[in-house]
């Protein structure tokens, strides 16, 4: 029995590179520059990759330390006053670095860049659920606080 497992482990971390089990953070990073698309003819196929949904909308890292939400674009600016209300919202996150995407959604729920840039320009970027609906999607989680399983339950 005790054999059996331990093929069972062997062959569910088989594929899994030591790079991609991470390492152990202390603190959050300051900024961590974005990975950014690679054009090509065509997506990748077979085993091992993953595509993720364009949603047309500004690349922000939502930078989340002891209740304190920074959100900074690719090149690292700070624009958390201009998403205030979604910093307001990431300050009640656990301390978290996370790649997102901030999109604006038409009356139908399906992103439209034009209506972000015109929040922006008005600056109406509180989230709400009217026609100009603001959103924060996260994309990656690039560092997240790990805690005790009594503080989960919790």
């Amino acid at each position: 029995m005790p054999r059996r497992r331990a093929q069972k482990k062997k062959l569910k971390n088989r594929n899994v590179s030591p790079a991609a089990k991470g390492k152990k953070v202390a603190a959050v990073p300051d900024f961590v520059a974005p990975q950014l698309c690679t054009p090509v003819d065509r997506p990748p196929n077979g085993e091992g990759w993953c595509h993720e949904i364009k949603f047309d909308g500004y690349r922000l890292q939502l930078r989340v330390e002891d209740g304190e939400a920074a959100l900074k674009t690719r090149k690292g600016l700070d624009w958390t006053e201009k998403f205030q209300a979604i910093a307001n919202e990431g300050s009640a996150l656990p301390d978290v670095l996370v790649d997102s995407e901030i999109v604006a959604l038409d009356h139908n729920g399906a992103p439209d860049f034009s209506t972000l840039q015109a929040a922006l320009s008005d600056a109406k970027t509180t989230i709400s659920f009217s026609s100009r609906s603001i959103c924060c999607s996260p994309m990656e989680w690039i560092y997240a606080a790990c805690r005790s399983p009594s503080e989960r339950r919790n």
